[in-house]
């Protein structure tokens, strides 16, 4: 029974698909025999905390021979804790959705190769995994070619991961998991691993994935402490949010899997985001790095030479003040707030926000117009306050004609009166008499 060669790239990150196809993972997939391996779908769970990560993994995986071994491999920061998950995990999260330490063993380095150390190695279900910690690239493929050989393996065809390894390092993931299973002609789901390691980001191996052919759907589901910023690169790469930073019962956690409600004790609010991706997996070329979001809205006072007041109009029955305020991006809201009066004065508190993440980078205006009821007579004054301070006033004035002088006469009939009078005193001149 021919065996295949999983070495997981482990990111901080959550692939899901749906329920009917459970398991899949996001990983570098590296052909023993050359055969053209295929990930039809993968999907992944990911709960972070700031600090530390769960990963619960599982992986579909298709080629077009009836066996044929294969070489995954994922990058991860840090050692990872590597324990048995359920496809559980991935049911109830979906499910909620579409509604709305293990001790290591012994150390051991492949003779003559110092850039690889072994830190880990276990039989688990049907996992053989082993993590090795890789300092070298060239070593690594040493002892890759080692370990497959003494696994009864070809060699692997290594071109086009070296590239990709060579990038994991220089950034500092030396950690790679292998997870020796079978693949075979039909889709084969594998029972998912749950791997816990430190990490300041919430990080997803994009990358790696680009080394398998064929398009791919991919679903992520994660589980945060706080919510999460989604850069504006990642949007423009093809994925969309389905669902952006809600809170998520933490009974719904529990009943996926209570080792990750464990991970955010003693905070009793998760925030959960779904994202999918739909392309092929060559167009993937830059990994997903998610940190909190410290954006929020702040205080924000405006130049008087941003706002302009007009007295729009005045007479017996109303006053109207309109007030707009020009911004430099769209970044800002305004919330008008009520006009006070106190004598002859008028004001108004208007509370004025700035979102510190980005923005739409566009003017815009805001505007408001306030309507003073009916007025008396006499000199008046209309305050603009934003957030409890002075901005800028405009003093107007209410005529005595605008109340209760008799109705003046509509313009086309008093041209129409002049006209006939002029008329008229053509024709006394002309014939001596009035018409």
């Amino acid at each position: 029974m021919g065996k295949t060669l999983l070495t997981t790239l482990i990111f901080l990150a959550i692939l899901l698909i749906p329920t009917t196809s459970l398991a899949y993972a996001d990983k570098g997939t590296i052909p023993i025999d050359n055969i053209p391996i295929y990930e039809p779908s993968q999907k992944a769970i990911v709960a972070w905390n700031g600090e530390e990560e769960i990963l619960i993994l599982s992986v579909d995986l298709k080629t077009l021979k009836a066996k044929t071994p294969v070489l995954e491999v994922l990058p991860l920061p840090s050692i990872p804790e590597i324990e048995e998950a359920s496809p559980k995990s991935f049911e109830v999260l979906q499910k909620y959705f579409m509604s709305k330490k293990l001790s290591y063993g012994e150390k051991k380095g492949l003779v003559g190769v110092e850039g690889v150390e072994i830190v880990f190695h276990e039989k688990i279900g049907f996992h053989d995994v082993t993590v090795v910690k890789v300092k070298d690239v060239k070593d690594f493929v040493y002892w890759i070619k080692d370990f497959t050989s003494k696994n009864g393996l070809p060699t692997p065809n290594l071109i086009k991961v070296l590239t990709l390894v060579e990038d994991y390092i220089k950034r500092g993931f030396n950690y790679f998991v292998l997870d020796l299973v079978e693949v075979v002609q039909d889709v084969r789901t594998v029972k998912p691993l749950m791997y816990r390691f430190e990490s300041k980001k919430a990080y997803f191996p994009l990358k790696i994935s680009s080394l398998a052919e064929g398009k791919t759907t991919i679903t992520v589901f994660l589980l945060t402490k706080e919510k999460i910023t989604f850069p504006r690169a990642f949007l423009a790469s093809g994925y969309r949010i389905l669902m952006e930073n809600e809170k998520i019962p933490i009974e719904t956690v529990a009943e996926a899997d209570q080792r990750l409600v464990n991970l955010f004790k003693p905070n009793i609010n998760v925030w959960f985001s779904v994202i999918t991706y739909i392309g092929r997996l060559q167009s993937l070329r830059e990994d997903l790095l998610l940190e909190v979001s410290h954006e929020k809205w702040i205080p924000y006072k405006p130049n008087p030479e941003q706002v302009k007041i007009s007295v729009e109009k005045t007479d017996k029955d109303k006053t109207l003040i309109k007030v707009s305020i020009t911004f430099k991006s769209g970044g800002f809201r305004v919330d008008w707030g009520q006009v006070e009066r106190k004598n002859s004065v008028f004001s108004v508190d208007t509370k004025v926000e700035a979102w510190t993440g980005p923005a739409i980078q566009v003017i815009t205006v805001e505007t408001a117009t306030y309507n003073l009821g009916s007025l008396q007579p006499g000199d008046y004054t209309f305050i603009f306050n934003v957030n409890g301070q002075y901005v800028k006033s405009v003093e107007f004035k209410v005529e005595e004609a605008q109340q209760g002088q008799p109705l003046a006469l509509p313009d086309t009939l008093l041209n129409l009166i002049i006209v006939a009078s002029f008329i008229g005193l053509i024709c006394v001149l002309a014939f001596g008499r009035r018409i």
